[in-house]
């Protein structure tokens, strides 16, 4: 759980790969696209502001080229009940951006059953007061070993994000992060939902982009 000090495309897709031990695809890229090609993703956005039709826009396009990389069928990438992304058949993948900033992951599946990513740009806009919000106190003394010089609840806020992202699917409901308990497995991250079979290994990397967070089971 080093910190790294780059992400680029290539090394992410090796860190995740390395990470589920399964391929793993990436696409980023600036926020930037404002248009879809498919009308079933503009209506998605129709009455949405153009920062946040942006936001969709970038992350869909970046998504399609994530399923290129994998040889999977591209299309309109439609919201399902919890906001995720409804993804092809036989894959699993996450969308994150921040303000200036979006990446794209997808995977195969099986082996996963679910993947979710996070980006924090600038953590220290995660005010001191979240932390109670999304964490508990072990976690924070657990967090707080692992990443001694960083932001403990922006840590903490992305790393239970990915974790949403990943079981969001599998769900019928918004998960409340406190839901989420992290604790440390050898040289890993393990998050468990209260009252659930759920498990998920997290990652948390550092680069140019500010903090990147992975979760998968």
């Amino acid at each position: 759980m080093a910190p790294m000090s780059s992400y680029s495309t290539e090394n992410l897709e090796k860190r995740l790969t390395d990470f589920t031990g399964t391929h793993v695809f990436v696409a980023s890229g600036p926020l930037n696209f404002v248009e879809s090609p498919y009308q079933e993703e503009r209506d998605l956005v129709s009455l949405a502001v153009e920062k946040r039709q942006m936001e969709f826009f970038t992350g869909r396009k970046l998504a399609r080229q994530a399923l290129s990389k994998a040889n999977a069928a591209e299309g309109p990438i439609l919201r399902g009940p919890t906001g995720n992304p409804i993804w092809p058949d036989g894959i699993v993948g996450s969308i994150t951006h921040d303000r200036s900033y979006a990446l794209a992951v997808v995977a195969q599946s099986p082996p996963l059953k679910g993947l979710g990513i996070d980006l924090v740009e600038n953590t220290a806009t995660v005010t001191s007061d979240v932390g109670p919000l999304v964490m508990h106190d072990a976690e924070f003394r657990l967090l707080t070993e692992l990443f001694p010089s960083q932001n403990i609840g922006a840590v903490a806020f992305s790393i239970k994000e990915s974790v949403v992202k990943a079981l969001s699917p599998h769900l019928d409901r918004y998960l409340d992060m406190l839901d989420i308990h992290l604790a440390g497995d050898g040289n890993a991250l393990v998050a468990t939902l209260s009252n659930s079979p759920y498990r998920c290994r997290c990652l948390a990397v550092f680069g140019p982009h500010g903090l990147f967070t992975a979760s998968f089971f």
